[in-house]
């Protein structure tokens, strides 16, 4: 094992000399070109001087110190050469930083190659702080990662020789086709983005084996911005299955070749790529790109085209021969847009919200938090996660009463994390607005949403607010009013949507009636116009607090009209007969619930409107109640919302 390490470290240092010589003479080749090949087999040389000192980990030290920009000395060199081992952290692939070029001076590259570093294991030093974005600092967080994948064994390969073999390139002169390009995942790009996967390439292999050992990627300004590619992105990459094989530095005009001075088409040449390609497989890789974190003019949506140019990919075959293929006119159309111009915070209904109800508050203390109001928050098109500042959210009572008077307190709830910091606004009306402040401390993940539940805290109930109601909503207007902060704050038209709570009556006793159940059929009699309809609305009613009478007789005990399809009134319209019964005792003219009981109802009407071709159906309204035997209950509850108590509409032909 040990030979072979050392004559693979030879052939190595052979290779760079044999680059070092071709430099002089090769004058086709790029300078930058060299370099990077260069870069990438001092990083060889590296890893093998790593195996020959026999060092088993990823790195050879120990992080001690926090560091930030402006930092010197040998922990910042270690830094860097820890960065440099992964391509994702890489601080650069060329000049001071890059792999073999290492320094002792903490500065914007490394602060960046950090950043890139903290948001790879976002999970194990981010979210621990509660941070969303990456700071680019080296603190105790980064080290204690750092450190952790300093003491990772790699173990040694099994057999040298075998790694040699599965590199080997079988078959003859190999015959490249098919070649095809794709739109990537995301084409439409923002400022700042790293490595978006705009362009899918594939290509067929037969007759043998081969090796790709260069791409040329091509760039064409269409419209908006900067018109000179390196003033609008930073890196290019090429990715086979999710892994990085190449990336390279563009922000820099001396990597670009201008093609067609008078078309504006720019292309750079990816050399060392080394990606096998077995006889009879299809190559497939993905070219992304990293947008400068500024781009002029980036709210108008600049566009540019990417494609691979004809021969823009070069492999060799097993007997040495080389292939070329690649399409200029197998274009993608790419769009830059402005940095967080895809953030996007949608108020929602939710399926959470809880239903009408009564809610059973007391006469002599303050209640118990109660769910009165939930709603959805939606990132789920927002490219960036959200942090939510402030939410405003409208709380309106019936009867005139007013919020001070009737609520003690109220918060926000979120996976179970309450949010009770916030102010009232016009708490002495039956409109109060009450704006709750995050302070960023909820955050949405793009592509996510979140419930939320508006809880509030009622006082004791006074006689005079019974049957008072209640109801929540965030209104359109209402939303634009969110404060919420993506890639950058988000405008007015950014957030948008509306979310209404249902309606829910404040009682100390009485009853609560849960939702109806209904029908509607429709009886043919012969004769004109004598066809009628039979509708029902099925109810269960609990008393609390209290035994409830309720009437027998149907126009005692209800409120009820028909309507048409519209929800106009058309009761007098047409014969309308009513029913109301129960399964529950019975005392005098009163069907009785007793406290604590539920009790089925269900009302019952037989319409005939006397007029062909009739829609209509039935609403219930009202149920009045009391406490004891009185002729003349004083108690009602009121349906809502209506249309949990109201029929299927049905039409009556003759």
């Amino acid at each position: 094992m040990f030979i072979s390490h050392i004559r693979k470290f030879a052939t190595v240092c052979a290779v760079v000399l044999v680059v070092g010589l071709s430099a002089q003479s090769a004058g086709a080749q790029s300078t930058v070109a060299l370099q990077q090949q260069i870069n990438q087999l001092l990083a060889q040389i590296a890893a093998l001087q790593a195996q020959l000192g026999g060092v088993s980990g990823t790195c050879n030290v120990t992080f001690t110190q926090s560091m930030g920009i402006g930092a010197s000395g040998p922990q910042v060199l270690a830094l860097q050469q820890f960065l440099n081992r992964n391509p994702d952290t890489r601080l650069a692939i060329s000049g001071a930083g890059s792999p073999g070029f290492e320094t002792q001076y903490y500065g914007a590259i490394t602060a960046n190659a950090v950043s890139r570093f903290q948001a790879k294991y976002r999970a194990d030093i981010l979210t621990p702080l509660g941070l969303a974005n990456p700071t680019g600092y080296f603190g105790q967080s980064s080290i204690a990662k750092a450190n952790a994948l300093c003491t990772v064994t790699v173990p040694p390969p099994d057999d040298d020789e075998d790694e040699d073999e599965d590199r080997d390139l079988e078959g003859g002169e190999a015959v490249l086709r098919d070649f095809e390009v794709d739109d990537g995942k995301d084409t439409s790009i923002s400022e700042g983005q790293r490595n978006a996967p705009v362009m899918d390439v594939e290509f067929k292999v037969t007759e043998g084996d081969v090796e790709i050992n260069r791409i040329d990627v091509a760039l064409d300004h269409l419209s908006g911005g900067d018109d000179e590619p390196w003033d609008v992105f930073e890196t290019v990459s090429i990715w086979v299955d999710d892994e990085m094989i190449a990336e390279m530095d563009v922000d820099d005009e001396d990597i670009w070749s201008e093609d067609d001075p008078e078309s504006g088409d720019f292309s750079l040449r990816m050399a060392g790529i080394n990606e096998i390609v077995r006889e009879g497989k299809t190559a497939e890789f993905t070219v992304a790109l990293t947008v400068a974190g500024s781009v002029d003019d980036a709210q108008s949506g600049p566009k540019w085209e990417i494609f691979i140019p004809d021969d823009g990919i070069r492999v060799m075959d097993s007997i040495g021969l080389s292939h070329y293929t690649g399409d200029t006119n197998d274009v993608v159309d790419i769009e830059i847009n402005e940095e967080g111009g895809d953030d996007e915070l949608m108020v929602r209904a939710s399926s959470d919200d809880p239903s009408a109800s009564t809610l059973q508050l007391s006469e002599n203390r303050v209640s118990n938090w109660l769910t009165v109001f939930a709603f959805l928050l939606d990132a789920k098109d927002s490219s960036s996660d959200i942090e939510i500042e402030s939410i405003p959210v409208l709380v309106e009572f019936s009867n005139s009463k007013t919020f001070n008077s009737l609520v003690n307190d109220a918060r926000l709830v979120v996976n179970g994390e309450a949010y009770d910091d916030f102010e009232v606004e016009n708490g002495n009306t039956d409109e109060a607005t009450l704006v709750f402040d995050l302070d960023g401390d909820l955050v949405i993940d793009a592509g996510e949403e979140v419930d939320v539940e508006l809880q509030l805290e009622f006082e004791a109930l006074a006689e005079a607010n019974e049957g008072t109601t209640v109801q929540a909503s965030i209104s359109s207007s209402l939303a634009e009013e969110i404060k919420a902060e993506g890639a950058d704050d988000l405008d007015a038209d950014q957030i948008g949507g509306t979310a209404t709570g249902k309606t829910h009556a404040l009682r100390s006793s009485g009853t609560s009636v849960g939702d109806g159940n209904t029908s509607a059929t429709v009886t043919t009699v012969n004769g004109s116009n004598n066809d009628y309809a039979t509708f029902e609305v099925e109810l269960d009613i609990t008393a609390f607090e209290q035994d409830a009478y309720i009437p027998i007789s149907a126009s005692a005990a209800t409120e009820w009209r028909i309507e048409d399809a519209s929800g106009n009134d058309i009761t007098n319209t047409g014969s309308a007969t009513a029913i109301w019964d129960s399964n529950a005792d019975e005392e005098g003219n009163f069907f009785v619930v007793n406290e604590g009981q539920t009790e089925t109802f269900a009302l019952r009407v037989t319409y005939i409107p006397g007029v062909a071709n009739t829609a209509a159906r039935l609403q219930l309204l009202s149920v009045s109640y009391d406490s004891d035997p009185d002729p003349t209950p004083d108690q009602t509850w009121n349906a809502q919302p209506a249309s949990d108590y109201r029929t299927p509409t049905r039409v009556i032909v003759n």
